[in-house]
């Protein structure tokens, strides 16, 4: 009995820290799909019959808002929680550092892929829905993140490609016209 007793005094004494989490976890989440949810909105054409490569290059940054808001918000969770049960930060960060520091040594191929993600979006060079060929594997762009992207043929087999793997890219959903203004197309000077 005693356990339920002591455990309901550190409820009572902190509650307030408590639902201020709680409250950070919900609104944190809510605001990141809101916000998602209007980037995918604002860039949606009046075409109803084929999605524009603006809203696709838009439904692929907000997925990759979304995974990178989530990790923040749970990183910020965490360090509360930890504060709430008085265990010292400054010893806790210091180690996250210097793991970070060797973790990030011993897996240079995952930073690869991070900055060829980074590369790839934001030179737009596919999105989600767009039917393409990467490094000899074709199909339809299902999912795009910093770190992979995921394919799927004819056949409905998943391809899974790190994008520090990405060499050669073919784009089969965008023609000449798609980068053109007004019904002309742009000459190279």
């Amino acid at each position: 009995m005693w356990i339920l007793d002591a455990g309901f005094g550190f409820l009572r004494a902190n509650w307030k820290e408590i639902f201020g989490i709680i409250l950070l976890l919900a609104f944190g989440k809510i605001a990141i799909k809101l916000g998602v949810r209007h980037i995918v909105r604002l860039a949606k054409d009046r075409n109803e019959t084929a999605e524009s490569t603006r809203a696709k290059r838009a439904k692929t940054i907000g997925s990759v808002i979304r995974a990178t808001g989530n990790v923040a918000i749970y990183f910020i969770v965490a360090i509360l929680v930890l504060d709430l049960f008085e265990v010292a930060l400054a010893p806790v960060l210091t180690g996250a550092g210097i793991l970070g520091v060797a973790i990030g040594f011993g897996s240079q191929t995952l930073v690869r892929d991070f900055v060829s993600g980074l590369f790839i979006i934001f030179e737009n060079q596919y999105a989600v829905g767009e039917r393409v060929k990467i490094s000899g594997f074709e199909g339809v762009v299902e999912k795009l993140t910093m770190r992979s992207t995921v394919l799927a043929d004819n056949e409905g087999n998943r391809i899974y490609i790190t994008n520090g793997s990405v060499n050669n890219v073919t784009n089969f959903s965008r023609k000449k016209n798609d980068y053109s203004s007004k019904g002309k197309t742009r000459r190279p000077r």
